[in-house]
């Protein structure tokens, strides 16, 4: 990793600025909003702070605070025509990550400048932004605060919607998180396959005034052969939820991230951890959605070794690497387990002593979990379990009774 981190940091210009596909074709920066230069600074920024969580090293961290230190003078000014740039936003988490990181509040307040332009600007398409971007397509047709449902492309939205629940998580606004109450019981109510997968067209209308891809459309529309159910957008629609079990605390949304894990996400790869699926439809009629000739393999009726938008296997990895982390909140005065499965955990409580405890089980092909604790305080405290909504005649013993 250091060998890489020093080329990264070879190719960062002077101001901070770090993007090797405008740089490598010569391109103007922020000349076009699909060049995807803020979705790209997310994932430098939310490497270098868990390469620092990780490692105690700052060569990555350092590379990342330059770069959002460039983004800040960049974006910070709020100037109307780069407003639409931030339509992928992975930058929003990973701008709350940094600031938890380095504790240095600019970043929070990028953070929400970033959630604030949304729906911000007139609906006029600037040169910089494709015809094809007019309207919801990528939230951009109504303020986030006055949001009443899950909108627009499906993967750009829930990284809004987490984005903008780490900003909550942070600053306690309550018109955010009556907003993301709104679209959560919108997108997961009324716009969820069974599998819990999102994006219920390819290509697609939403009222009168936009045209949709990869998107969320009208409640209950669920086609299974032609859906689309993109890995990221499964995957997103998990770390949405992750965001607002922290901040609630509710098993639900435990339940909703256990589902994608296992089936909408899982689905994307092959056993052998070698091919994948970006499209996930719930049927697949052979010819219908292959489209070897235009060199697009997100919707081919096998898994792929290489996709040409390669967004989803990398997102993918990363969510099984995290998901272990996932599995355990700490609660008031003990712990909540969210997901099962066999682990040994061994953390600090919010009173600073120590918990340790091995969980083992066949889940989930077994429904028998045990659960030993191998050290812990000596004053009562509480391991909070997570009954799934799906489970019937739930039983818990402790010492067999």
């Amino acid at each position: 990793l250091d060998e890489i981190i020093d080329i990264i940091g070879q190719a960062q210009q002077e101001d901070g600025y770090l993007h090797t596909h405008v740089q490598i074709k010569g391109l103007k920066r922020w000349s076009l909003v699909t060049n995807h230069e803020l979705y790209n600074s997310g994932h430098l920024i939310t490497g270098g702070c868990i390469h620092h969580r990780v490692t105690g090293q700052r060569n990555w961290l350092d590379i990342a605070v330059k770069h959002a230190d460039y983004l800040y003078e960049v974006f910070q000014p709020r100037r109307e025509e780069l407003a639409r740039f931030g339509f992928n936003p992975s930058q929003i988490m990973a701008l709350v990550e940094l600031y938890r990181t380095t504790r240095n509040e600019k970043y929070l307040e990028l953070a929400g400048i970033f959630v604030d332009m949304r729906g911000s600007v007139p609906m006029d398409l600037h040169p910089s932004v494709p015809y094809w971007f007019t309207g919801d397509q990528c939230q951009m047709k109504t303020p986030l605060r006055k949001e009443v449902q899950a909108v627009g492309h499906a993967v750009t939205g829930f990284y809004l919607y987490a984005g903008a629940a780490d900003v909550y998580s942070e600053t306690g606004e309550q018109a955010l998180i009556d907003a993301l109450d709104r679209v959560w019981s919108s997108a997961m109510g009324k716009k969820m396959f069974l599998t819990g997968a999102f994006g219920q067209v390819h290509h697609g209308a939403y009222d009168d005034y936009n045209m949709v891809h990869e998107a969320f459309v009208d409640d209950y529309l669920m086609p299974n052969s032609t859906s689309y159910n993109e890995t990221c957008a499964n995957i997103a629609g998990a770390m949405f939820n992750w965001r607002m079990l922290n901040i609630k605390g509710d098993a639900r949304y435990a339940d909703l991230m256990e589902l994608a894990l296992y089936n909408s996400a899982l689905v994307g790869i092959s056993v052998d951890g070698k091919r994948y699926f970006y499209a996930n439809p719930l049927r697949m009629n052979h010819g219908q959605r292959e489209y070897t000739d235009q060199c697009d393999c997100t919707e081919s009726a096998d898994r792929e070794p290489y996709i040409e938008c390669f967004c989803c296997p990398p997102n993918l990895e990363r969510t099984i690497a995290k998901c272990s982390g996932w599995a355990y909140c700490l609660s008031d005065n003990g712990i909540t387990v969210n997901l099962y499965g066999g682990n040994r955990l061994d953390t600090t409580l919010r009173d600073g002593t120590a918990l340790k405890l091995t969980q083992e089980t066949e889940y989930p092909w077994d429904g028998l979990v045990t659960i030993t604790v191998e050290q812990c305080k000596t004053s009562p405290f509480e391991i909070m379990l997570r009954v799934p909504s799906w489970a019937k005649d739930a039983k818990i013993l402790v010492n067999g009774e």
